[in-house]
This record gives C-alpha cells, structure tokens and sequence, in this order.
C-alpha cells in the first residue's frame, strides 16, 4: 500500500511539473506570435520585452517569499532573488533611462550585487550546506537549462555576424532580434517553472 501510494504521489508530481512547463511552453510561443502581430518588432515596449520583464519580476518575488517558508534553502532563495533581481534592473534599463541619465540602472544593480556578496560572505557554511540539498533537486535541472537557454543558447542565436552571413542580402535585424528575445522568453519561462517547482519537490 505504501509503495503504491509512493508512487502515485510521484506519478501526480510528475504530471504537474510537465503540465505546468507545457503551460508556459505555449504561453511563451502565444505572447511571441501576438507580439509579432501587434508589435511588427522587439522594441523595448513590446509584449515580449514586458512578458520577459514580468516572468524575472515574479522569479524574484518568488525566491523571496519562499526563502522565508522553506528555511532549509532559505539563504539559496535569497541569493536566487538577487540575481533574478539584478536582471530584472538589467531588463529595465531603457525604462530607467527615459527618466535618468544614460547607464542609471547600473547604480541599483551593483547596489544589489554589493549587498548580496555581503550577505553571501556572512553566511558562506549555511549556504555550502544549502548548495548540496539544492542540487538535488529537478527544479535544480530546470533552473539551469533554463539559465543556459538565457544567458547562453539566445546569445548564440542571436549573433549578427551568422544572421548576415546565413540570410546575405535578405538580413533582417528584426528577424535576428525576435529569434534571440523568443528564445530569452522562452529560457525565462523555464527558470520561472524551476521556481515554482521549488515550493512542489519541498511539500
């Protein structure tokens, strides 16, 4: 009875996570072709760029407010918090600067990095022994495709010198720019399920 009790709970777990990823999976492919159609382009207004900033905004939220429910991994969360909140500045850079000076955003965001390193320097034994309970973790899996997708693969994707080679005459900038911030939603999207799954794995 236990053993099938185990796994049904770990067949449901199971169904929730791909559930859940196939939900933003298509989410992300809905905001990038309504984008297309009301935008024309990936400008800093449009509904991929704002839906980018939402998912980093929420991952952040998120790692805050789970780092004071599950206080196991409560010092990773904050740290995770931090970075989706650095990037998030990071988003916002042109929104800042139609109201400060050119490169303002950098000012919160090495505030942030300053104050994190601090925070990391203070609690550096709980957080080796909160490293090795994180990795774990399937969420741990996720976070880190979804990382590579962001800050590595979109970059890949994104580089102007294949673009031009690879369409020659017919190089679009537009077509370059809205395969890098597609597939940057999409790595987004994943990082934003690896979050929420923290709070499932830890139940």
């Amino acid at each position: 009875m236990y053993i099938k009790e185990k796994h049904t709970s770990i067949t449901s777990l199971l169904v929730y996570k791909i559930s859940y990823l196939i939900f933003l999976v298509i989410y992300t492919l809905a905001t990038i072709y309504f984008s297309v159609k009301m935008d024309k382009s990936t400008s800093e207004n449009s509904l991929i760029e704002m839906t980018q900033i939402a998912f980093v905004l929420f991952s952040s939220l998120m790692c805050l407010y789970k780092s004071k429910e599950y206080l196991e991994l409560k010092h990773i969360l904050v740290i995770m918090s931090s970075f989706f909140m650095v990037i998030f500045v990071r988003e916002m850079d042109y929104h800042i600067e139609q109201y400060f000076p050119h490169g303002s955003w950098k000012y919160p965001a090495w505030i942030i990095i300053v104050s994190v390193c601090y925070f990391c320097f203070n609690n550096i034994v709980n957080i080796k022994n909160e490293v090795k309970l994180f990795i774990s973790h399937s969420s741990f899996t996720t976070l880190t495709i979804g990382f590579f997708i962001v800050f590595l693969f979109s970059r890949f994707a994104g580089y102007g010198d294949f673009w031009v080679e690879f369409m020659g005459n017919s190089y679009n900038r537009d077509v370059k720019n809205l395969v890098e911030e597609s597939l940057e939603l999409l790595g987004y999207a994943i990082l934003l399920n690896g979050v929420l799954l923290i709070k499932v794995e830890n139940h």
